[in-house]
């Protein structure tokens, strides 16, 4: 129960961030956040739904504060305050998974230039089971959903798969395991 608090209290720090418009602070606070949670149900401190539900606050952050940003600088026309360093891939929430997951990823580009991204699924013999994103896209943060099946929609078996993230020059391989 203390562990609830303990989560519950850095919430509510990456909230006190938000307020005072520290966005990359508020990021980093819910990113560990969501690594902690993560952690601890893999230790089983925390029960899944309860990990399930504090990491769902979180993304819901995120996503506020990523639209938050993003008509920020369209009003103000500030375009650097929110880059990613450098692209990455990562975290993939939840994994394992049974239904479908989501894949949070940072595409970093020089200026206002955009990239040729492209997210795919391979199995463990290397065939893409699927083709998430392939696309043209500008700096920022992202997310995608895979429902755990082949292009043709048919459900994939259980077992590790590669999320393999290309951008430009940079190429970034996580794993996802079905458990169905």
């Amino acid at each position: 129960h203390g562990h609830g608090d303990a989560l519950i209290s850095m919430l509510n720090d990456a909230l006190l961030n938000l307020n005072e418009d520290d966005i990359k602070g508020t990021l980093n606070v819910l990113n560990t956040f969501i690594r902690k949670v993560t952690l601890m149900m893999k230790k089983d401190q925390i029960s899944e739904e309860q990990g399930e539900a504090l990491i769902a606050q979180a993304y819901a952050i995120i996503a506020e504060l990523e639209a938050g940003t993003k008509s920020a600088e369209m009003v103000m026309g500030i375009g650097d305050f929110e880059v990613p360093e450098e692209s990455s891939l990562g975290p993939i929430y939840p994994n394992p998974f049974k239904h479908s997951t989501t894949i949070n990823y940072a595409v970093s580009v020089e200026g206002n230039d955009t990239e040729h991204v492209r997210i795919s699924i391979y199995n463990n013999v290397g065939q893409v089971v699927a083709n998430l994103v392939d696309q043209r896209m500008t700096s920022g943060h992202y997310s995608v959903e895979w429902d755990g099946k082949y292009k043709d929609d048919r459900q994939v078996s259980d077992g590790i798969y590669y999320v393999r993230l290309t951008a430009g020059q940079v190429q970034l391989v996580e794993k996802a395991v079905v458990i169905r």
